[in-house]
């Protein structure tokens, strides 16, 4: 099988963090008088003191524990026209600047069990600067044949020459995160699991091949489906690749129906904000202003001190938005006594938001849609199957704030990398066109609804809000 297909992304070729070793289990230094091999990175042998020339691509200042107590190093990346390597450095008297070049002398090169190497500048390690004019000479321009041993986070460019069996939608356990055939070999029953996809490869780049792994977010880029719409083909119809676009639609279901005209009571709203009858689970409906509209055999504990019977005719404009908006709530208010969810993005939820493995603080909404179109006497409802992936705002501002990120910076994101965005509850697209920094607790709704928006939220759409200090 031959994919044509050029991916240049970061690759991690190791997995995870490893730990240096305790200065004290080294080997006892050589003396000065020894001479030691100059290496490049490339060659370099684990277990030895060596010389070597390369520029800091990556530096920064750690604290690791010892028995007197925190002890300040310096880790980072070491890189050459041969390979990258990381490294530790003791000497933290010797400030190292990024992109600068150094020949260090008498650096130990420690050894890890999957064949990975950690430089070790120890105190006793002589660093000295290298006066080079264009850095690009210590740039390693890698290729598959050129990675003898584990190393991170470098960039290939080729192309994907087998995709193995193992790739697609797969069970990943919700505890060791890993992959489900049956039932987690690693963890008692009742972990749970969630979908994740992956692509499983070879990458060839003329040099060599190698095996290649794409999470999700890579494997949705590649294959132009995210995760959501995968799941719901694989629980629909099998999967044609000779299928045109508009064949993997998801089908509407409709009815329609004759609207009569509908006798109601109308009554005045004085003392209390249209938006207040929206969660009582009654059938009342506003017309956005001070009327309020509903069944003349629907009960209500409301005391309105002016109302009528009056009749909604179909041919009538603003009755006809009246209908509509009673024909919606009564909806809603059916489908939530079936399902036992709430609508939410839009969507009548058929199950409670699914979370996604490597996602952040994603969830995967699924459910669908019921529009209702008025026309004339007579209605017709569309029914839509509908899966979203959603991340809240709030989460997003969260997270970058746990990174260290200011308010300036998340503001810049927000405006210009995430500013379309899905407004809450409705499930209507927009933008985010101003940020104000301040708290929903002090923000009032209006002139005349005095309530703040925390309590607004909670209020009408049981959704709390409280910690929330941006305003959209």
């Amino acid at each position: 099988m031959m994919i044509e297909m050029s991916v240049k992304n970061d690759l991690k070729i190791i997995s995870q963090e490893k730990e240096y070793p305790d200065p004290r289990t080294l080997p006892a230094q050589p003396s000065w008088q020894q001479p030691l091999p100059h290496l490049t990175l490339s060659d370099l042998i684990p277990g030895k003191y060596v010389s070597l020339t390369a520029r800091v691509v990556f530096l920064k200042t750690t604290q690791r524990q010892d028995a007197l107590g925190t002890k300040t190093i310096f880790s980072g990346v070491l890189e050459d026209t041969s390979f990258k390597t990381p490294f530790v450095s003791h000497r933290i008297t010797y400030p190292l600047l990024r992109n600068s070049v150094y020949k260090f002398s008498s650096a130990y090169v420690h050894g890890f069990e999957d064949k990975s190497l950690l430089l070790i500048i120890t105190e006793k390690t002589k660093i000295e600067p290298k006066n080079i004019e264009d850095y690009r000479e210590f740039v390693w321009a890698p290729k598959i044949e050129s990675i003898n041993r584990p190393v991170r986070y470098v960039n290939l460019q080729g192309v994907i020459t087998t995709v193995h069996s193992n790739s697609g939608l797969v069970k990943r356990c919700n505890n060791c995160k890993s992959i489900l055939y049956d039932s987690c070999p690693n963890c008692k029953e009742g972990q749970g699991w969630n979908w994740d996809l992956r692509v499983s490869c070879r990458l060839y780049d003329g040099s060599g091949s190698i095996k290649m792994i794409l999470t999700k977010d890579l494997a949705s880029r590649v294959l132009q489906r995210n995760l959501s719409e995968l799941i719901l083909l694989a629980n629909g119809s099998a999967y044609s690749g000779a299928k045109s676009q508009s064949q993997f639609q998801f089908q509407t279901s409709a009815c329609k129906m004759k609207v009569p005209n509908i006798e109601v009571i109308e009554a005045v709203c004085e003392n209390a904000s249209p938006s207040s009858f929206r969660k009582n689970g009654k059938l009342i409906v506003t017309n956005g202003i001070n009327l309020v509209f509903f069944p003349t055999n629907e009960g209500h504990t409301f005391n309105f001190k002016d109302f009528n019977r009056r009749e909604l005719h179909t041919s009538d404009p603003e009755d006809k938005k009246i209908i509509k908006r009673l024909i919606e709530k009564a909806l809603e208010i059916s489908i939530k006594k079936v399902t036992g969810n709430r609508m939410m993005h839009g969507i009548f939820l058929l199950e409670d938001p699914i979370p996604l493995y490597r996602c952040e603080k994603a969830k995967l909404f699924l459910g669908f849609s019921a529009r209702a179109n008025l026309n004339e006497n007579e209605l017709q409802i569309d029914f839509t199957p509908q899966a979203y992936i959603r991340e809240s705002v709030l989460n997003y501002v969260n997270l970058r704030r746990e990174r260290g990120a200011s308010s300036s910076a998340i503001s810049k994101n927000l405006m210009t990398y995430r500013n379309r965005v899905v407004v809450a509850p409705s499930g209507n697209y927009g933008s985010i066109s101003e940020i104000i920094m301040r708290k929903a607790g002090n923000q009032k709704v209006s002139e005349t609804d005095t309530r703040n928006l925390v309590e607004f939220w909670k209020q009408i759409y049981d959704i709390d809000i409280s910690r929330m200090k941006f305003l959209f």
